[in-house]
């Protein structure tokens, strides 16, 4: 079957080659004769277009003179116009040439406007550089101008300044001139093809040649040749082509083309082949393997590809992706086991046998003084105690009811030392919502009572629970003696510290967090001048539907 789905891939390709090749053919026997056709249209679209383009140019570029002069008596160009003292109209030079400048940048500088005061012999010209051969055309110009008896010109002329032909327009108001002038070849310089033969002209209305195109060339045979008015300067632009170079065009075309097809139709047979060997069968075996994966056989292994390439990338990404699979499956598996280890230790530290002796004690104690009351009391407290304990069953609990545990846990030691030691909780409601770990507050307060009740006269601890927003801030402080800082500082390096030979608990609970936070809780120990002050800031985790833990 998928034999048969490469051959008939092979054979529709050849037939979509075929059918391209004769395409081709029978497109070439209309080539020649409709290419020129295509080509004078392309041409007439060209011209048609510079005429417009230019008759545009020509009506913006009156607009702009007219409102530069009759806007209003206040223009840049009348006030300097008016002026009787040079050194009044300094700003307003500066700023009538600025607007000739801009008004020839919107131009694309192909249009170059000018401003002529007679009177104080001053010419303004948007032109920022000006060289040699321009001082004479603008002395030439300033010379034409004052030949000019008329106000206002409707029209367009000609005019030669230096060996450069310009199309001119000027405006006369109080007894000072603006204008422009767009030279003829800026005017031809877009429409001749670069990469075609052929000659441009400005012809006056009646088919005389005005002006000829520096680039122009003697040109024999026939030719095309199509004419388009341009709109105000009473003129024509002319444009002729050879149609020799149409159809040699059009021959070369045919060839590229039908070496093309051949050339393609050669390379999509040795590309098959090749893709069949390099590509379809080794992406066989890859989809083979990971079949025989995915159904629960681990020892299926790709042999590793001789040549360095894709196929061979994608066989020794399978390899590593099944080592990594079943490396996952071993630390997954060992990861549950650690993790009901430590919770198995985490349960018979807080269910010590001493503890039970010394409560035992107490209580013998309390009856042999006949203190029936207290026993009481500590009988209840007790039981609440030992009940949260024996009930714990997951890794997280809700805070309210750890902090319940913690009071029980404490009004059981103010009855063993005789009010000898006092707990302080500040903790918000909102807080007591959230869940953390079981019994990790009470570890750090029965370590602060194990180690200061006897030296400190009025043990005093403090917990304060404060909401952080996305993490809980615990925070236990005593004014004990305060841990060694050879002690803290091995806890913080995460080695394991004994006392009597019995791990102290507090290495328990940072064991416990690095696998219930993946090492993203933070427990500080400080030593103060009074007492130790212990830090935790664990994050927030959440219970889903499914009764398990987000974090």
């Amino acid at each position: 079957m998928r034999k048969n789905v490469f051959e008939k891939s092979t054979s529709l390709i050849l037939l979509i080659a075929f059918a391209v090749v004769l395409l081709f053919s029978l497109f070439e026997i209309y080539t020649v004769r409709d290419f020129n056709r295509k080509i004078e249209g392309i041409y007439r679209n060209s011209i048609n277009y510079s005429s417009n383009y230019w008759a545009d140019q020509f009506y913006v570029a009156n607009k702009e003179l007219k409102s530069m002069i009759d806007k209003d008596d206040n223009t840049d160009f009348n006030r300097i116009a008016r002026a009787e003292v040079d050194a009044s109209v300094e700003d307003e030079k500066w700023a009538l040439q600025n607007s000739l400048t801009n008004m020839s940048v919107i131009n694309d500088t192909q249009i170059i406007y000018f401003a002529y005061f007679p009177k104080r012999d001053l010419m303004l010209t948007s032109v920022s550089y000006i060289d040699y051969f321009q001082e004479r055309e603008i002395e030439e110009l300033k010379e034409y101008l004052g030949t000019v008896t008329r106000g206002n010109m409707a029209t367009w002329n000609e005019i030669q300044l230096g060996q450069t032909y310009y199309f001119l327009h000027i405006y006369m108001k109080n007894d000072a001139y603006s204008g422009c002038y767009i030279s003829c070849e800026n005017v031809l310089a877009d429409i001749m093809p670069e990469d075609q033969e052929s000659n441009a002209y400005i012809l006056n209305m009646d088919g005389s040649v005005f002006y000829t195109s520096a680039k122009n060339r003697n040109m024999m045979g026939d030719l095309f040749t199509y004419a388009r008015p341009i709109r105000m300067i009473n003129k024509k632009i002319c444009i002729e082509i050879p149609y020799t170079g149409f159809a040699d065009r059009t021959s070369y075309m045919r060839i590229i083309i039908t070496v093309a097809v051949v050339a393609s139709v050669l390379l999509f047979l040795l590309a098959i082949l090749y893709q069949r060997a390099a590509v379809f069968q080794p992406l066989m075996k890859l989809k083979y393997a990971m079949e025989q994966f995915s159904r629960g056989n681990p020892d299926v292994v790709l042999e590793d590809a001789h040549e360095k390439n894709e196929i061979a990338v994608l066989y020794q990404t399978f390899n590593r992706m099944r080592e990594q699979i079943m490396d996952l499956k071993i630390d997954v598996y060992d990861a549950s086991i650690e993790k009901e280890k430590i919770y198995n230790q985490f349960l018979r530290v807080q269910i010590q046998p001493h503890f039970y002796t010394n409560m035992l004690n107490l209580i013998h104690t309390l009856a042999d003084a006949g203190e029936c009351e207290t026993i009481q009391e500590l009988a209840k407290y007790m039981a609440d105690y030992f009940r949260y304990v024996l009930s714990l069953n997951r890794d997280f609990v809700v805070l309210a009811k750890e902090l319940q545990c913690v009071t029980q846990y404490a009004n059981v030691q103010k009855i063993r030392y005789q009010d000898n030691f006092s707990l302080e909780i500040e903790c918000s409601a909102d807080a007591e919502k959230e869940l953390i770990p079981p019994f990790l507050i009470q570890t750090f307060i029965e370590n602060s009572i194990k180690h200061n009740i006897m030296i400190v006269e009025d043990l005093r601890v403090c917990l304060q629970v404060i909401d952080c927003g996305r993490s809980l801030e615990i925070i236990i402080s005593d004014n004990g003696v305060g841990m060694s800082d050879e002690v803290i500082q091995k806890l913080e390096k995460g080695e394991d510290i004994e006392e009597d030979g019995q791990h102290i608990g507090i290495f328990n609970v940072i064991h416990r967090l690095a696998v219930l936070y993946g090492g993203k809780a933070k427990i500080k120990m400080m030593r103060r001048e009074i007492g130790t002050k212990t830090v935790i800031q664990i994050p927030k985790v959440e219970e889903n539907t499914d009764g398990n833990i987000d974090r």
